[in-house]
């Protein structure tokens, strides 16, 4: 039975779907009779194509629900599910305070103990996965090819890995983050050095140091190893980039 299907078993009418703006394009906001408001999420063949799984979203979202930064989880099943809709506005830039609130609530994230069920990133499977997911044309466009490298973490944790501003929602002086389709179990140093690529445009070294600074000192992870971690991590982040984008080409 899917979210849809569920809904109308529960006596409730949806009156109102829109869908959502996103590169993956699987979902859609939808409204119930009651006034309520959720996101829909389906499993299909583009979603499948980028390696998301809304089923494994759902299952680190229920997991995670005692944070409060968290959409909460209505409903799922293996196809579909039902997020808590959060109302609120989407950032223009990175100010100060979003930084820093940012800053603890990854710490927070980061050090939130793991369960061995959770689903795991592989970052040197998933590069492998996208490249076979491309033409022989497409592959030979690329500067690289595999194998591809395995870096040893520096710790693992729960990672959202697509932190940027449309995925931070502000509300009454709070922060959300949302779209956690490609939350997996990886490494910490992953997922900061991932931030700090996808927004490198708007985020400058200064506003850098002292996000890292908060938040090595929220999560008491050694600054030097953390670092160089990071560092480590620049080709391989660079390579998933161009892989992904290169599927998104039609």
């Amino acid at each position: 039975m899917n979210a849809l299907a569920w809904l109308e078993s529960q006596q409730q009418a949806v009156i109102f779907r829109k869908n959502l703006a996103g590169l993956t394009a699987c979902s859609q906001q939808i409204q119930l009779a009651s006034g309520e408001r959720f996101v829909l999420r389906q499993q299909n063949e583009r979603a499948t194509k980028f390696g998301i799984n809304y089923a494994q979203e759902a299952q680190i979202l229920h997991y995670l629900t005692r944070l409060p930064f968290t959409p909460k989880v209505y409903y799922y099943n293996e196809n579909s599910s039902l997020l808590t809709w959060i109302e609120g506005n989407t950032p223009s830039r990175f100010s100060s305070s979003l930084l820093d609130k940012l800053a603890s609530q990854l710490a927070e994230l980061h050090i939130f103990p793991i369960d061995e069920s959770l689903p795991k990133l592989d970052l040197a499977e998933r590069c492998q996965f996208l490249w076979q997911k491309l033409s022989v044309q497409q592959q030979a466009v690329l500067r690289f090819h595999p194998p591809f490298q395995t870096i040893q973490p520096f710790t693992l944790a729960i990672c959202h890995h697509d932190l940027h501003l449309g995925n931070f929602i502000e509300k009454n002086g709070r922060l959300y983050l949302i779209d956690w389709e490609y939350s997996a179990v990886s490494d910490p140093a992953l997922e900061i050095a991932m931030l700090f690529s996808a927004n490198a445009q708007i985020l400058n070294e200064q506003q850098q140091a002292a996000f890292l600074r908060l938040y090595l000192q929220a999560t008491k992870f050694d600054e030097k190893g953390f670092k160089q971690k990071m560092a480590e991590y620049h080709s391989a982040i660079n390579q998933l980039n161009q892989l992904w984008f290169a599927i998104l080409e039609p």
